[in-house]
């Protein structure tokens, strides 16, 4: 279910209907992981349509505290931060994630 509706969202996206690919993403239920990627692709559909604030806002507001499940998503938060001038809390957030214990070029050349 996982790839599916993260491809037919993503094709969506493709063919400029970002309302459909919302839904699509936001069809993403059933267990906390399945949502967690929905949410995550749909911001970063939502940060490709130009809406930064509704991006910065999924990504902050995990069931668990930010929407951070993997690397990407950390990374696309602090950019997404970046677009709307919160600087501060982007550099915060690459700081929390470097002092737990994610060492990455990656995050250090942000």
């Amino acid at each position: 279910p996982l790839l599916a509706g993260l491809l037919s969202g993503w094709v969506e996206v493709g063919m400029g209907d970002f309302s459909a690919a919302q839904e699509r993403f936001d069809l993403l239920k059933g267990n906390a992981a399945l949502e967690a990627y929905g949410q995550y692709h749909k911001a970063l559909a939502l940060a490709l349509a130009g809406d930064f604030l509704s991006a910065a806002t999924i990504l902050a507001n995990g069931e668990d505290g930010p929407l951070h499940v993997n690397l990407g998503a950390l990374v696309a938060h602090a950019q997404v931060l970046v677009q709307i001038d919160r600087d501060g809390e982007a550099l915060e957030i690459l700081d929390e994630a470097l002092a737990g214990g994610i060492p990455n070029a990656v995050l250090l050349d942000l």
